[in-house]
């Protein structure tokens, strides 16, 4: 495998449970949150991001720039390297993407992918995610919805239900917990094809399909893949 200075060990793998039993990466998610509690700048978005898996796993700018060739990675290029498959920037890929709403865990990198108007946005999964019931609207035929604790910063709150608060409400901080929604399949939990809203709050719009704003979720290979 081609990795930054050092060989990956096979063996390594047995030492982090499958994102469905246990947080995919608790460092990563451990370091967003002492980002939050501590207000610690780190820029918005995808810089919140990046700060947080470098802290998480002692990493500098030469692994940032050697797997996805920025010192700080936009928000495209974190759903680019989810979305590519077994290599990324011509190295071995150190993300597999989450396609169920059961594999969702702590440590996880949620990204939304630019488009026209909208320059994309990422986030660390710091919790599993919860099904909400009854279903908010906007409603979706075939769906159930689930709600995903995040920690990212940005301006805008993750809406006002008080059942899935923002830490930043009534606040000037910039970094925070909330939650976005998530719609999966109602049979099988599949997240393919389904799209998001920024938060758990009931509305008769805000609902993203993928084809409009791609949502990815990303769960690292190992729990320091380099």
């Amino acid at each position: 495998m081609k990795r930054f200075g050092i060989l990956a060990v096979a063996a390594a793998s047995l030492f982090c449970l499958a994102p469905s039993q246990a947080d995919a990466c608790p460092d990563v998610s451990a370091a967003a949150t002492a980002l939050v509690t501590n207000q610690t700048s780190a820029g918005i978005g995808a810089s919140f991001v990046t700060t947080s898996i470098r802290n998480g796993f002692g990493w500098t700018d030469v692994e940032t720039y050697y797997l996805w060739g920025y010192n700080s990675p936009p928000s495209w290029v974190f759903f680019d390297a989810i979305t590519a498959g077994a290599t990324y920037n011509n190295v071995d890929n150190v993300f597999t993407q989450v396609t169920s709403i059961e594999d969702i865990a702590a440590g996880q990198i949620v990204a939304i992918d630019a488009v026209t108007g909208y320059s994309g946005h990422a986030m660390v999964v710091v919790d599993a995610a919860t099904e909400i019931f009854p279903p908010l609207k906007p409603l979706i035929t075939g769906t159930k919805q689930y709600a995903v604790k995040i920690a990212d910063a940005t301006t805008s709150l993750h809406g006002t239900n008080a059942s899935y608060p923002d830490s930043r409400a009534g606040t000037a901080n910039l970094n925070g917990t909330g939650y976005i929604r998530l719609y999966a399949d109602a049979t099988t939990g599949s997240l393919s094809g389904y799209g998001y809203t920024w938060s758990p709050t009931s509305s008769t719009s805000g609902y993203y399909d993928p084809t409009v704003r791609p949502i990815a979720i990303g769960a690292f290979t190992s729990c320091d893949p380099l």
